[in-house]
């Protein structure tokens, strides 16, 4: 029998929850498929009971049950998160971090060896699980004159020039 995936979150935040959130609203993946821990026992206990996900009891206990691993730290935690976990790591665990400012190298530095890393830096309005999307004019260029072609008089202009012949 197949062993189902669990994904790991290293931080319990907002943008952790936001993940979460995302996960679980899109049915990717179920409640118990996720674990989680937060030196914030609160934090912690308040994602637990809200999303009903797995609570570890430390980031090793997380680091050693899951793949992919999601790093949802302030990057001044970061280092001493990876280093804590590191014996855990190997490259055939998927690592993705959030942390801003923390680029990958430095995390594999932290861990003292290679890793399969990913960078994700998601946005504020993920928060609410919506995204901005520009309006068709405000990807348009601005018009420098008023005597532009508009597509429809172009397609005329073709057909008046092949019916002339």
């Amino acid at each position: 029998m197949k062993k189902k995936k669990k994904i790991g979150f290293i931080g319990t935040g907002n943008m952790a929850e936001a993940l979460i959130a995302g996960l679980l609203k899109a049915k990717f993946i179920a409640p118990e498929q996720i674990m989680a821990f937060d030196s914030d026992a609160r934090r912690l206990r308040f994602i637990q009971k809200k999303y009903g996900v797995k609570k570890a009891s430390d980031n090793n206990h997380v680091s050693s049950q899951c793949n992919p691993l999601v790093f949802c730290v302030k990057p001044q935690s970061m280092k001493e998160v990876v280093e804590e976990i590191a014996d855990s790591l190997d490259p055939s665990k998927l690592l993705i971090s959030i942390a801003a400012g923390v680029p990958l190298y430095t995390i594999e530095t932290y861990a003292r060896k290679q890793l399969r890393l990913i960078r994700a830096m998601p946005i504020s309005t993920s928060l609410s699980r919506k995204v901005p999307v520009p309006s068709p004019r405000e990807t348009l260029p601005p018009r420098q004159t008023s005597n532009w072609p508009r597509p429809s008089s172009i397609a005329s202009e073709d057909r008046l020039s092949s019916t002339s012949l």
